[in-house]
């Protein structure tokens, strides 16, 4: 397991409390074979694993990041000094060095935006062609969480890669693999609940001292935006 945040990796600590593999840090810094590891409190071999479970940031993706210039070609400008680079190409090392028979990453919907130049390649491009070059079949597959019973409209990106030199899992025939997991993905679609019946009502104890503690933290801060929210709230719901 690797979790950047100190505190997630100490929640992992105590609801993975039965299991005793690692819990690691940085997922840069595993490529180097041994790594400081949370769960024994020492540096730890990073052992080889058939299935990499993953993603990679997408801060210099998202929308709410004005601050990144050319986000549409991160990837294939392999900016080092922008965290999703980093982490996408850490992921990418790992799997160069274990070889694991299926990777499944995501991340943020708009990886598919096509550069302004025609000559480059788009982030979305850029993963395909090199787990491909990895020696990866890899499919894209986009999910949006409502089909899946979460209430709020977020779209996502799913990579399945599978290794065509393992044969760990028996998989030969790579269409037929793909097909299943698209069944599988629209077999456990659900409706997401009604939001009437989530949302605590305006006058609950809980929404009123939330939105209380909101505004001393604006005021503390001294955030017009921030010292609002209680009527910013009764308005909006």
């Amino acid at each position: 397991v690797c979790e950047l945040k100190p505190q997630k990796r100490a929640f992992l600590k105590v609801m993975l409390k039965e299991s005793d593999f690692c819990i690691f840090g940085d997922i840069r810094l595993l490529t180097e074979g041994q790594a400081a590891c949370d769960r024994h409190g020492k540096t730890c071999i990073v052992r080889g694993f058939d299935i990499l479970l993953t993603g990679f940031s997408c801060t210099n993706l998202s929308k709410q990041n004005h601050k990144t210039l050319d986000k549409r070609t991160i990837l294939s400008r392999r900016d080092l000094n922008a965290t999703t680079a980093q982490t996408f190409f850490a992921n990418l090392a790992l799997c160069e060095k274990y070889q694991p028979a299926i990777v499944v990453m995501e991340n943020l919907d708009c990886m598919r935006d096509e550069p302004t130049t025609p000559t480059e390649a788009s982030n979305l491009d850029v993963v395909c062609s090199t787990y491909t070059e990895l020696g990866y079949d890899i499919q894209t597959y986009r999910m949006v969480v409502t089909h899946y019973g979460v209430p709020q409209n977020r779209c996502r990106l799913k990579f399945f890669a599978v290794s065509r030199t393992s044969k760990l899992f028996n998989i030969y025939n790579y269409d037929a693999y793909f097909d299943r997991a698209t069944a599988a993905l629209l077999l456990f679609r659900i409706d997401p609940p009604d939001m009437r019946g989530i949302l605590m009502d305006n006058d609950d104890d809980h929404v009123q001292n939330e939105l209380t503690r909101r505004s001393i933290v604006g005021l503390t801060a001294q955030n017009p935006a921030e010292q609002n929210w209680p009527p910013v709230h009764q308005e909006y719901y």
